[in-house]
């Protein structure tokens, strides 16, 4: 469904409710840590903050919880057809994909062997879709 126009009375305010947890649960806490490292002086320890902030998202009594896990638990909030017509699923899924891509050895390699640029970027391109996405929502196009 790209044209969010055809969105029925039901599906709006739970694709808001949604996008509102995704935003909270997933953005929020793959974000938080990452943007305060200092990109251009990226040190080994500060691997260990981004490793954690992908692959272990989110710690609680139940486990841990890496990014990708977090955003599918998310789409149990949506009727199946919904998520399966929604581009903002596949395009996220595929954004968490190519970042696991970039980071499987966040913990095993130097800082100054990775491409941290490629990193930063896939990581914060999660949220700056799903933020582009949430703007169309509101404006329901």
């Amino acid at each position: 469904m790209s044209d969010l126009a055809e969105l029925t009375d039901p599906q709006r305010p739970m694709l808001q409710r949604w996008h509102g947890r995704v935003m909270h649960d997933l953005v929020k806490y793959l974000e938080m840590m990452p943007r305060s490292i200092d990109w251009d002086a990226l040190q080994d320890d500060d691997l260990e903050s981004l490793h954690e902030s992908i692959y272990e998202t989110r710690r609680d009594r139940q486990g841990v919880t890496s990014a990708r896990q977090l955003f599918e638990a998310t789409l149990g909030d949506l009727d199946a057809g919904l998520h399966a017509s929604l581009p903002i699923v596949a395009e996220t899924r595929a954004r968490l994909l190519a970042l696991e891509e970039a980071t499987p050895a966040l913990l095993d390699a130097p800082a100054d062997d990775l491409d941290t640029e490629l990193i930063r970027a896939r990581l914060f391109a999660i949220g700056d879709g799903l933020r582009a996405f949430g703007a169309r929502l509101e404006r329901g196009r």
